[in-house]
């Protein structure tokens, strides 16, 4: 018999997001049908009950590392989907707070790097330990030991960025991972070269 129910998804941040999750859902069976909605951060599931339950669907989203809890049709609340409802808004604010202190932290490390990167440029005065060929070498370390706590704050961005790839779903994560990464590992080797 084939029954069509809606779940709340969360961890959601981009349309690579909203297609894994309807990629790691059409892949089970017993599944018609299924949409996910990222600005809503829902999503609706038409499945053969006889081959799949809304547990299986959970669990399926849950394997790739997002949230998804069921609700009915028609609205009304499952036993237990109000309370974790608020224990994810909960958990959301909580990330807000947590990305806007690791915003803030970044920002006021990035104020001395872009001192130390481009001051030079516009004619800011630098210390003299900071300027001339001979000098090359303390610069590109100062730069490192700034951008270094920078990324360490931001740890998480290699964390679900590399998880999700290996994981052969790629997010925004990734891309952040990857790019910044990459500038890292290439920043060393150009101060070792």
């Amino acid at each position: 018999m084939m029954k069509s129910e809606k779940f709340q998804i969360t961890g959601m941040t981009c349309a690579a997001c909203q297609a894994n999750v309807e990629k790691a859902v059409a892949k089970l069976e017993g599944v018609e049908d299924v949409a996910v909605s990222l600005l809503a951060n829902q999503m609706s599931v038409t499945y053969d009950e006889g081959e799949t339950d809304a547990g299986k669907i959970m669990g399926a989203v849950s394997g790739i590392g997002y949230g998804a809890a069921s609700f009915r049709q028609e609205g009304e609340a499952q036993n237990g989907f109000r309370s974790q409802w608020l224990t994810r808004r909960r958990q959301a604010e909580d990330e807000q707070r947590a990305l806007g202190s690791r915003l803030a932290v970044s920002l006021i490390l990035l104020i001395p790097l872009m001192y130390v990167s481009m001051g030079h440029m516009v004619g800011l005065p630098m210390p003299g330990f900071l300027t001339g060929a001979e000098n090359l070498l303390p610069l590109a370390f100062t730069q490192l030991l700034i951008s270094l706590p920078i990324l360490f704050v931001n740890r998480a961005f290699f964390q679900v960025g590399f998880k999700a790839l290996l994981k052969g779903a790629p997010n925004m994560d990734s891309l952040v991972a990857i790019g910044s990464g990459a500038a890292l590992v290439y920043g060393i080797f150009a101060i070792y070269r």
